[in-house]
């Protein structure tokens, strides 16, 4: 039986590029909180149009590889990343984001904060140009 939690913010595939198998030979599975964090790396990195069901669906971040060093470009990012987050049932709202240049290859990090509803405030820093690493 699946506790509250899980089934208010949803159960999902475990996906860390790719599928995780769990002990029994069967695949993981991402519940409350990972799931939610999952949710949301897959809208930085899904390219919008590429789900023929939810068009508007994604970010498309990969859009943005040496092209963020503008305060008007990161502006752009950070409008779309609140819009589509706050699509997300269960946020809230978007706290505050940051895109951080770590790489010469044109590569960045993002933190984020973001309220969750029922549970708080979840502080993330990805980098949705690698693996999910939850």
């Amino acid at each position: 039986m699946a506790s509250i939690n899980d089934e208010f913010y949803k159960i999902d595939l475990l996906h860390k590029g790719d599928f995780v198998a769990a002990p029994n030979g069967d695949f993981s599975l991402a519940k409350g909180i990972v799931n939610v964090k999952q949710r949301l790396f897959h809208r930085l990195i899904t390219v919008p149009g590429s789900l023929v069901h939810r068009p508007d669906f994604g970010i498309g971040v990969q859009r943005w590889q040496n092209d963020i060093s503008t305060i008007s470009r990161k502006r752009d990012l950070a409008s779309l990343i609140k819009d589509q987050f706050e699509q997300d049932d269960s946020v809230k709202r978007l706290e505050s984001i940051q895109i951080v240049n770590i790489k010469d290859n044109g590569t960045f990090e993002l933190r984020y904060k973001v309220g969750i509803v029922g549970y708080g405030l979840i502080d993330e820093t990805v980098s949705p140009f690698g693996d999910l690493t939850i």
